[in-house]
This record gives C-alpha cells, sequence and structure tokens, in this order.
C-alpha cells in the first residue's frame, strides 16, 4: 500500500527558492517516525527539480528520486544538470528514444531526413510526430473523399496498437490517457531504460 507522507504545493510558481532548506527539512522529515520517504516525485520543471533534487541530495537523502519532466538530452550538455539530475528516475508515455523497436528507428530515420543531420531528439519533436502521425492516420481512415465530416466518423471509432505511444482509441483518447509508459533513469550521465515501455489499463482524467 503506498503512503503519500508529504503532498503540497509549496513551492512559488513564480521565481526559484534560494534557498531550499525549508523544503528538504520538511520532506526529509515526512516519512513514518519522523524519517525520510522512500521515494520523492516532483511535478515541476526541471529548473525546479535541479535545486530540489541538489538540496535532497546533499541534506544526505539516498531514496528514489522521480519526476515526469526531464527527459530530454539537452540536459545532458551541461556537467551541472548531468549532475543534478543522475540517478532521477523519469516517468514517459512514450517509448524512450533508447528503445529499439521498428517504430523508434523510423522516427530517428526521419527526423534524421527532415533536419539533413543528426539533432538532438526532445519530447516537442516527438509530440509533433506522433500528433502528425494521427492525423495522417485519421485521414486514411476516413477516404480519399476527405471532409470534415467523414474525419469526424473517421475519428469515432479509430484505434491502432504498437505506435510509440502505445495502443491509441479515439474519441476514449479525448477522456483517457492511452495508459502506457516507461521508466528511464539517468545514468553516468546518460539515460537508460529502467523500466520497459509497455501499456496498462488506462486511468480516466478527473
Amino acid at each position: 500500500m503506498t503512503e503519500y507522507t508529504y503532498a503540497k504545493a509549496a513551492v512559488p510558481a513564480g521565481s526559484l527558492p534560494n534557498d531550499w532548506s525549508a523544503y528538504t527539512k520538511e520532506i526529509l522529515r515526512s516519512g513514518p517516525g519522523g524519517k525520510a520517504p522512500d521515494a520523492v516525485v516532483s511535478v515541476m520543471q526541471t529548473p525546479y527539480n535541479i535545486g530540489l533534487f541538489t538540496a535532497l541530495k546533499r541534506a544526505g537523502y539516498t531514496g528514489v528520486l522521480s519526476d515526469p519532466t526531464d527527459y530530454d538530452p539537452g540536459l545532458l550538455a551541461k556537467d551541472a544538470t548531468r549532475q543534478a539530475l543522475d540517478g532521477v528516475v523519469v516517468l514517459l508515455q512514450f517509448q524512450p528514444f533508447e528503445s529499439d523497436s521498428p517504430a523508434m528507428r523510423q522516427f530517428k530515420a526521419d527526423i534524421r531526413k527532415t533536419a539533413g543531420k543528426e539533432v538532438p531528439l526532445s519530447m516537442h519533436m516527438l509530440t509533433g510526430y506522433m500528433s502528425a502521425d494521427l492525423f495522417l492516420s485519421l485521414a486514411a481512415k476516413a477516404g480519399k473523399d476527405l471532409t470534415v465530416e467523414s474525419f469526424q466518423k473517421a475519428a469515432n471509432g479509430f484505434s491502432d496498437t504498437g505506435t510509440l505511444v502505445g495502443d491509441r482509441s479515439e474519441p476514449k483518447g479525448q477522456k483517457e490517457s492511452f495508459g502506457c509508459g516507461a521508466l528511464v533513469r539517468l545514468t553516468g550521465g546518460r539515460y537508460e531504460v529502467a523500466v520497459p515501455f509497455r501499456c496498462y489499463p488506462p486511468i480516466p482524467f478527473r
């Protein structure tokens, strides 16, 4: 059974704290008996995560650090960022770039062809790529005489499997995630797949 020992939106959204000690002290005493929790999951963006994770490590925290935002090969270009995020486990809702599936190989080839060279990959690239892929898949199902009505009809009963974001289904996907994910860990300056990408029963949005 999972116990949430600390769940506060306490960090100011407008600016990075100069001193994280107020937050780290509370977090590190939030577990049973005033001890540190087994894992700290941050839902903040990278600059905030760097500050929080660095402060937790300096305070001696050795548990699991995780977030859903810090997966970007571009982050590895800076020594300070690599050190701050070293060991952090990141949740992805798409196949990691480190996977060797046919779909990932095709994605990399398409990006390389479009850019005319090797370029750093990012979540934004994959989001745009898969948005275009979904549009083209729906348009293909609608047929040659594409209209707003035929497109909407195609979207009202569309599903496919094995994509970079898992098993897609519409219109269910407008209210539910596709329920697929993977975990990667930043180790020694590079991302490694910690838990391979797979699909699970979807959880409805609330």
